[in-house]
């Protein structure tokens, strides 16, 4: 493989004398080829030094390499096997480049997708992409650190995707650390260092625990199929299948309360007194089925939401006798000073005692912008340092802070709003009466057992049971596959009755990245574009969101970028650079004020631009004003589309809910056609918004992003996250637009319209041939057989219609509105195109 293909392997896991790797395959390379490549490596890898046994895993396409720690570090062991991979090897398409060191302080590695933040003696910042999303690579790189020679410490800050490494300077340094880091990025791993847990595993293991409700039951059938078993063995066997069904049946009992448990264990009863065991066993098979997809809950949720205040490995630089040492964060005290460094993510709430920065505050209150902060002002946990340094004052810490106040008010949500409702007991239940007493009349009426039997058997809860959640999870099932990620019937239920949305504006209406939106040249001797190449060479060092905006478009528009000679910046204002012979000062209308650069002519373009909602960048050379620039946080080009959608579906109340300034929100509320909009409105307050909606009898769904908007969510009736929004805003939200697309949301009403629609046929299907079968149960025109064959085939037929959202149409539309509460079916849609 090129050099510009990547890494030629990534670590699958790396423990103490031994390193399991993948080899990359090349998009041309067959899988024999591949294999072939496989065993070759593995063979070379034999020939390192140090290296004890090298093994190809066939099934895991993978080679095991066991090697001497007393003789070769790991870090040793990875460099020696990419010089392997360096020469030209079989089905590849040229040698494969390690990954060179460069100068550290201040690098970009492609390969790995890793940023150095900032390289101090005896300590290392990198920024990972891939931390984020792989909960086994933090546990990886920490266990493979730790173990390395000279590391000290190892504070791995997975949510942010940072890398905090401390070392001894006088054993080890940066560039060779660098390169074991760069060797250990890896995709999301198959297996994972000896003792670790990760997010992964601790989950709930729904899959297996299925298949261990099912073996009962499914005994039981074969047993009685098999024949020929004592009656003590059958009996048993059944019992322990139904001991669910009985401790739901008891519970209901104690309650006072009649619910399908009840029918149904009185019937397995009866049948297993009359030796039926084959139809037992069907029916506990076909309940446990049941029980398995409905049961499915929302624990990650409640999990990711401990995890997001944890300060158990997170640390702080404290000023202690003058030195600036590192501690961990829960031992800080209110009145000690903490110092943060661009990049670092600020520990705690305080006031900066000294210094400037520019502050991301987005995931916390919505703000669009990096805000500056200088000495008195506030700073908060959660939030990220864009740039500058600063002293901070602690005041609170860990469930203190205002992001502590989040998580405890996610925590005290309702666990209601977090199960599959039971859509069996819902309807079943009301049913459970007459039949115990059409089954007790029968008995009475001088019927023998075989015929009670017969109306116990027809009851209409094992096909409701299995039907309900096959339809609920195959409408999950075939929204997920027009990007929509719905987590459970709930969720489903509840989108059927929306009729108010609450939308955050950043990142959610807005693309949540700044983007230029024109240039103006104002002096005669310079165009546009020298104007945008002049302030991108000026600020091409800064990390300044807005920079970046400025030098992506320069680069876009094919323009050459010198870096600047000299520098000085002034933070939250503009920066004064020397780009070849020419001097530039860049920067707000405060700073072209503070520099004594006039920028009257610019009037008008200055005012289009404030009523537009624009921010702005002011270019000067020298001490002529020659330029501006405007910028923009642009709303999604589907926004307004969406909005008239859902008002066509029947929605009532619109609402823009967001933290950031009233102009900006109402700049893009005009776009999208929303008139009801709330701006500057804390996590709390948005909270507050949400349940007023509900108490005025709304059944409210709230769209958003952050961490800022998670009580929000846990307020609304149906939260609505995006992909690239933060981990807690996905974990805690019922539903995920997996494209990033809002097109999403009125494709989601649809679908839950027509899933109900779906439920309901399932619940005509199971109830009508039920009724008449109990009729003639009754009279006694059908035998045992012939109950149980209209039972379970109004269950089949059923669970075979539940599939049916399983298969959405192959190019997904936005059919037209029904009136609300109507659920539109297949046949007969007018599609539209938005």
């Amino acid at each position: 493989m090129s050099a510009t293909d990547g890494p030629a392997f990534r670590v699958i896991s790396a423990l103490p004398g031994r390193v399991r790797v993948q080899l990359i395959r090349h998009r041309a390379e067959s899988s024999r080829h591949h294999q072939e490549r496989l065993q070759v490596t593995a063979e070379r890898f034999s020939s390192i030094a140090g290296v004890q046994e090298s093994s190809l895993q066939t099934g895991a396409r993978s080679i095991l390499v066991r090697y001497d720690p007393a003789r070769q570090e790991l870090a040793a062991v990875l460099t020696e096997m990419t010089k392997v991979l360096e020469e030209r090897l079989p089905g590849s398409a040229g040698p494969s480049s390690s990954l060179p060191v460069s100068n550290h302080a201040e690098r970009w590695s492609p390969q790995a997708n890793m940023r150095v933040i900032h390289s101090l003696p005896g300590r290392l910042r990198l920024h990972i992409a891939a931390l984020s999303a792989r909960s086994a690579l933090a546990a990886q790189l920490d266990t493979a650190l730790k173990g390395f020679r000279g590391v000290q410490t190892v504070e791995v800050q997975q949510r942010q995707g940072f890398l905090i490494v401390g070392y001894d300077a006088s054993t080890s340094d940066a560039p060779t650390i660098l390169k074991l880091v760069e060797q250990l990025l890896v995709q999301p791993t198959t297996s994972s260092p000896a003792g670790e847990v990760t997010h992964a595993q601790s989950a709930p293991p729904t899959n297996t625990q299925g298949l261990r409700s099912l073996l009962i039951p499914t005994a039981a059938i074969v047993l009685a199929v098999t024949g020929g078993w004592p009656a003590l063995v059958m009996r048993g066997v059944i019992i322990v299948a139904a001991l669910p069904l009985a401790r739901r049946a008891v519970r209901g009992a104690s309650e006072l309360r009649l619910n399908v448990d009840q029918l149904d264990l009185t019937a397995l009863i009866v049948l297993t007194w009359r030796g039926d065991y084959l139809i037992v066993g069907i029916m506990t098979w076909l309940m446990a089925l049941g029980d398995v997809i409905r049961s499915k809950t929302m624990a990650r949720a409640r999990r990711e939401v401990s995890h997001l205040i944890s300060v158990a490995h997170q640390q702080a630089w404290i000023e202690r006798d003058g030195a600036v040492v590192s501690i961990p964060v829960h031992l800080l005290r209110p009145g000690d000073t903490v110092v943060v460094y661009p990049g670092d993510q600020i520990p705690v709430d305080g006031v900066i005692t000294q210094g400037d920065a520019l502050v991301d505050e987005k995931m916390l209150s919505g703000e669009a912008r990096p805000l500056h902060k200088s000495t008195g002002d506030l700073v908060f946990a959660l939030t990220m340092m864009v740039d500058g340094q600063i002293s901070v004052q602690v005041q609170h810490i860990g469930k203190e802070t205002r992001a502590g106040r989040i998580v405890e008010l996610i925590e005290n949500a309702p666990l209601s709003d977090t199960r599959i409702q039971n859509y069996a007991a819902k309807i079943g239940d009301r049913l459970v009466g007459p039949i115990f007493a059409l089954a007790l009349v029968t008995y009475l009426l001088g019927a023998d057992s075989l015929r009670v039997a017969g109306v116990l058997i027809l009851d209409f809860a094992s096909g409701i049971r299995v039907s309900a959640p096959t339809t609920i999870l195959s409408a999950m099932t075939g929204a997920a596959k027009q990007g929509l990620f719905i987590k459970g019937g709930k969720a489903l239920e509840t989108l059927v009755k929306v009729d108010a949305v609450v939308f955050d504006k950043t990142g959610t209406l807005t693309r949540g990245e700044p983007v230029v939106q024109a240039v103006h040249a104002l002096d005669a001797e310079w165009t546009a574009d020298e104007v945008l190449r002049l302030t991108a060479c000026a600020e091409a060092n800064l990390k300044h969101p807005a920079a970046h905006a400025i030098v992506k478009e320069a680069l876009t528009r094919g323009l050459v970028i010198t870096p600047p000679t000299q520098m000085d910046y002034s933070m939250g204002l503009g920066v004064r650079s020397i780009v070849g012979e020419h001097t530039l000062q860049v920067g707000s209308e405060r700073y072209m004020q503070h520099c004594g650069i006039d920028i009257s002519h610019a009037a008008i373009l200055t005012a289009e631009n404030h009523m537009s909602a624009n921010s702005l960048v002011f270019i000067a050379v020298g001490e002529r004003l020659v330029g501006l620039l405007s910028y923009t946080d642009p709303r999604r080009e589907e926004s307004a589309e969406v909005i008239q959608a859902l008002l066509e579906r029947g929605v009532k109340r619109i609402v823009m809910l967001t933290g950031d300034n009233q102009r900006s929100a109402h700049a893009i509320a005009r776009g999208t056609g929303i008139t009801d909009v709330i701006a500057e409105a804390s996590p709390e307050q948005k909270a507050e918004v949400i349940q007023a909606l509900r108490d005025e009898g709304y059944t409210v769904a709230f769209v958003g992003d952050g961490i800022n908007d998670a009580p929000a969510f846990t307020r609304a009736n149906v939260a609505i996250s995006l992909p690239q929004g933060a981990d807690v805003a996905r974990e805690v939200s019922d539903v995920i637009l997996l494209d990033g697309d809002l097109r999403g949301l009125p494709l989601a009403l649809d679908l839950s319209r027509e899933a109900m629609q779906v439920l309901k046929q399932n619940v005509n299907i199971v109830v009508w041939p039920t009724a008449l079968g109990i009729a003639m149960a009754v009279m006694g025109r059908t035998t045992p057989l012939m109950s149980t064959v209209i039972s379970h085939g109004t269950t089949i037929v059923a669970g075979l219609n539940g599939l049916r959202p399983l298969f959405p149409k192959s190019q997904p539309v936005l059919p037209s509105a029904s009136p609300p509460g109507d659920v539109p079916s297949r046949a007969g849609r007018t599609t539209r195109s938005m």
